[in-house]
């Protein structure tokens, strides 16, 4: 059996799943002094090629990207269809959804890790690049999120 790890990946953001993407940001604003940037929305599915195990989903989220050092935070407020991020909000409320790493070939990666026993819940494109969810949870408590820019 494949012994797969992250461990050569720097994580690159943290995400987290909130209900109310407008309250969070300000707050976060507010209690870390910080500028927050502006909210965008993902792609819809004709551009995105979104799939949600396996099957493919209509399924968007609004996002905001706040940086904090090295790293970011990201706050992602689900719309519509089933995905990786509803799930996440409608069995936990608000809270830690994902760590994202870096990595040249998501689908050299996302097979490596099935092979391990860790499968593909959500994936697709964002314009300049891919994103995969890896079902991480039992082994880290979270997912990991795979980025690969083109």
């Amino acid at each position: 059996m494949p012994d797969f790890n992250f461990g050569s990946h720097e994580i690159t953001h943290i995400g987290l799943i909130v209900r109310d993407i407008e309250k969070s940001a300000a707050e976060y604003g507010k209690r870390f002094g910080i500028r927050v940037p502006g909210i965008g929305e993902t792609d819809p599915r004709e551009k995105t090629g979104a799939l949600y195990r396996g099957q493919p989903t209509e399924a968007r989220a609004r996002l905001c990207h706040i940086p904090m050092g090295h790293i970011q935070t990201e706050l992602i407020q689900p719309l519509g269809g089933p995905s990786v991020w509803k799930d996440f909000l409608d069995r936990h409320g608000d809270g830690i959804h994902h760590v994202a790493i870096v990595v040249k070939d998501s689908r050299a990666e996302s097979a490596r890790a099935e092979a391990d026993g860790f499968p593909v819940i959500q994936e697709g494109d964002f314009g300049t690049g891919r994103y995969v969810y890896i079902d991480t949870c039992k082994a880290l408590g979270l997912c990991v999120e795979l980025i690969e820019v083109y």
